[in-house]
């Protein structure tokens, strides 16, 4: 049996594209993935035009692509972390520098 790759379908809402590719043993995998490009160039748009100060409650921090999201809250379920828990957790994988692209509001959450 020789390696067949086919396309799946495409998501043009997440930007998901799922392809399955038969390998040479006889066994399959279904590959899925994201291109977070375009979320991560709408975000450097929107940092420009955020402003610096945190003066109420309707402040756009992030904008993080919805697979990565869910395998967070994939993530933290497994671990049980509880609603607090949750969102200290987000807080600092928004506050990690290697996360910084996801972020459109400077400052520590």
């Amino acid at each position: 049996m020789s390696d067949t790759t086919l396309l799946l379908d495409t998501d043009p809402l997440t930007g998901r594209v799922r392809t399955f590719h038969a390998l040479p043993d006889g066994r399959f995998a279904v590959e899925s993935a994201v291109d977070v490009e375009p979320i991560l160039e709408q975000n450097k748009d929107l940092a420009k035009l955020q402003g610096t100060k945190w003066k109420d409650n309707d402040n756009l921090v992030a904008r993080i692509p919805m697979p990565i999201y869910m395998a967070l809250r994939k993530t933290w379920r497994e671990q049980g972390l509880s609603a607090l828990d949750r969102q200290q957790a987000m807080h600092k994988f928004l506050n990690a520098s290697e996360n910084r692209l996801f972020r459109v509001k400077p400052g520590k959450l």
